[in-house]
């Protein structure tokens, strides 16, 4: 049987401009572009513009959430191009079924990078609008975050893999591998 780790790191929210941006758009866009444009990025699916243009229908007060990002590490044995994808297309399913939203209002950059003792660190750097089909803002609570752990822990174990741990962190994302 084939073993991989599970982590997501925390939901980020994109709620205020902060620092040196202008708008929250700018910040979001920024973190768009690092995530393509980072060292280690191999492929996007999605479209970040359209991520930057529909998160202006969710700024509708001051302190209105405009988008999300998280982290999640994916099976390293995901060798091929076409597998990434695959995998990437079932998560971004998953997510939006999730949280009710349209799948196009994801954007998953993928990442193949070396943690610290050399061990390959592949994962998802996954952002979204925060609106859901009807154009209303995400309801996001801790039961919808148990859920989509459930539904990606499945998704990992449908694919033949058991979850194990293990006590190393990586440099780039800080999870234990």
């Amino acid at each position: 049987m084939k073993e991989t780790i599970y982590y997501t790191s925390s939901l980020k929210w994109f709620n205020y401009k902060g620092g040196s941006y202008s708008s929250k758009q700018e910040a979001l866009k920024h973190h768009l572009d690092y995530v393509k444009k980072s060292k280690d990025f191999v492929i996007g699916l999605g479209d970040s513009e359209r991520i930057i243009e529909r998160s202006y229908l969710a700024d509708k007060r001051v302190n209105s959430r405009i988008g999300f990002s998280f982290v999640f590490a994916i099976p390293n044995d995901l060798n091929t191009m076409e597998d990434v994808i695959k995998f990437m297309e079932q998560v971004r399913d998953i997510i939006a079924e999730t949280f009710n939203m349209n799948k196009d209002d994801l954007y998953l950059g993928f990442h193949d990078s070396i943690g610290v003792s050399g061990i390959k660190n592949k994962h998802l750097h996954i952002s979204g609008v925060n609106l859901t089909k009807d154009s209303k803002s995400l309801r996001v609570n801790q039961n919808d975050l148990v859920e989509l752990h459930k539904k990606l822990q499945q998704l990992l174990k449908n694919q033949g893999y058991t979850i194990r741990k293990e006590e190393e962190k990586t440099q780039h994302i800080g999870v234990k591998l």
